[in-house]
């Protein structure tokens, strides 16, 4: 699977990119760090239907959970190399970088989002990321997003509890220059041919799409 993660090159964003490929690792965030205010949120579905209301035993159950969650990481990509929105958003206005890489599956514990909003569980399985049976994504926590993140595209990549704050030993297959000229752009260029990865950069075809087009 090949899938892509965007980064600025203004301000850390030129290190923290370079730290990526040099040391060749990738940082997991933690849900707080999460530009949407609902990450790592719920729903409990008897709670929702009426069916029972939060009650002492729960709320200890909660607390357990939220620990859980919030002690969760994992790191964001995209299957798309030239959707113009995340170029705009996490490319520093497209004159960043995306960074391709090839995953997988059968390694690595991948999942899309999906853009329903809220995760809605069960008591049952609230409880059962509490007691660390089953990790917050097999119910939807941390893998569910409101409709107006859907131009993401986005997969999650989950870190194991020996992985803490990052993901070793992964460099990217490739590099794509973002249409607007950087003045670290040459150090990309240098950094990509010194360790072999393929560079490119994203234009436009002659119907006006964003394409990739090798250097």
């Amino acid at each position: 699977m090949i899938l892509y993660k965007y980064k600025s090159l203004q301000g850390d964003g030129l290190l923290h990119s370079l730290d990526m490929i040099v040391n060749r690792r990738i940082y997991l965030s933690a849900c707080d760090r999460m530009n949407d205010p609902d990450e790592g949120s719920w729903q409990v579905f008897e709670h929702k239907e009426k069916i029972k209301h939060p009650d002492q035993p729960y709320l200890n159950t909660e607390k357990i959970a939220r620990q859980t969650i919030d002690r969760q990481r994992f790191t964001c990509f995209t299957k798309s190399a030239t959707e113009p929105l995340l170029w705009a958003h996490y490319a520093g206005g497209f004159s960043g970088i995306a960074l391709g890489y090839e995953l997988d599956e059968k390694k690595y514990d991948i999942r899309l989002v999906e853009y329903e909003g809220r995760a809605c569980v069960t008591l049952e399985q609230l409880q059962k990321i509490a007691e660390g049976i089953n990790p917050p994504q097999d119910f939807g926590i941390l893998k569910t997003k409101a409709k107006c993140w859907i131009y993401e595209e986005e997969y999650r990549l989950f870190g194991s509890i020996n992985d803490e704050h990052y993901l070793n030993n992964i460099i990217p297959k490739s590099i794509i220059l973002g249409p607007y000229d950087s003045i670290h752009s040459d150090i990309i260029e240098d950094i990509s041919r010194k360790y072999g990865i393929a560079i490119s950069y994203l234009n436009k075809d002659e119907e006006d799409n964003y394409c990739i087009e090798s250097l």
